[in-house]
């Protein structure tokens, strides 16, 4: 059995030399706060004093709302899901000093939990939260910030250290080539890996499809021949934009971005 017995530095050392995930994770951190911020679904503090959050726009979704904070070189893509918070810190630095300059990526996550407020201000502070979702984090977000140009996040999870309301935890998944927690960090990068799929194939893929109208008639895959491509979305629905195709067998299929995107990237853009 101890061929299946991984020590935690074995783990470490494959996901960050032979998988290279914190390097590879900067490009979709990329391409989330490009995105965001062309929709307008950012703000910028100019100052920690006082620091009003109120008119964020968040990219709202089925379930998770995203969105950007920017301070000076600092962005914080924040991905809410009712009082769960997520957040990834980047820095706006050099390419080739990605790693060594305050740590690289930072993903920690914040949770008020609305049970551990007692009975006489719940409603209160749920009435708040209904009409101010940042409230809490405009309280915290400056000590993070404090804590970040000092190095000394690793005791985020501290409320001496960070202070703030007992009901609010802030626990650290990663930051750079340190875990903090294996599980926590599998969770960020899942979302990050899914959301920048999901942007990619509504912006990026959509804008190619647009510029290949000359390859109806042509091969996509193995034996199988462009249609139709659809570049028009309607109402917001991406799953109706997309290439249509015709198998060696004679059937119809269609692929929309997101399709494309996940299995047939090289199909479209290397062809």
């Amino acid at each position: 059995m101890s061929l299946f017995n991984f020590s935690d530095s074995d783990i470490h050392g494959h996901i960050v030399h032979e998988m290279k995930v914190f390097k590879n994770i900067v490009e979709p951190i990329n391409n989330i706060i490009e995105t965001l911020t062309n929709k307008g679904n950012y703000i910028i503090i100019d100052s920690l004093d006082n620091i009003n959050l109120k008119e964020l726009k968040e990219n709202e979704g089925k379930n998770y709302h995203w969105s950007v904070i920017k301070y000076d070189k600092l962005n914080f893509v924040i991905r809410r899901y009712g009082q769960h918070l997520t957040m990834y810190i980047k820095e706006d630095f050099p390419k080739d000093k990605w790693m060594y300059h305050h740590g690289g990526i930072v993903a920690l996550t914040i949770h008020a939990d609305s049970s551990l407020i007692d009975d006489d201000n719940r409603d209160k502070w749920s009435d708040k939260y209904w009409n101010e979702p940042f409230y809490d984090l405009e309280r915290i977000l400056g000590g993070i910030i404090k804590m970040y140009n000092e190095d000394t996040l690793h005791g985020v999870w501290n409320n001496l250290m960070l202070p703030r309301a007992d009901y609010i935890s802030v626990k650290l998944a990663f930051q750079g080539t340190h875990i903090y927690s294996l599980d926590l960090m599998v969770f960020c990068l899942e979302e990050i890996a899914s959301t920048h799929m999901e942007f990619f194939a509504e912006n990026q893929m959509l804008d190619k499809l647009k510029t290949i109208s000359d390859r109806i008639g042509e091969p996509f895959k193995n034996n199988d021949i462009i249609t139709k491509i659809k570049t028009k979305v309607v109402d917001d629905y991406y799953h109706g934009v997309g290439i249509q195709i015709k198998t060696s067998k004679g059937e119809t299929k269609f692929h929309d971005v997101y399709s494309l995107t996940s299995w047939y990237y090289d199909n479209i853009f290397n062809n």
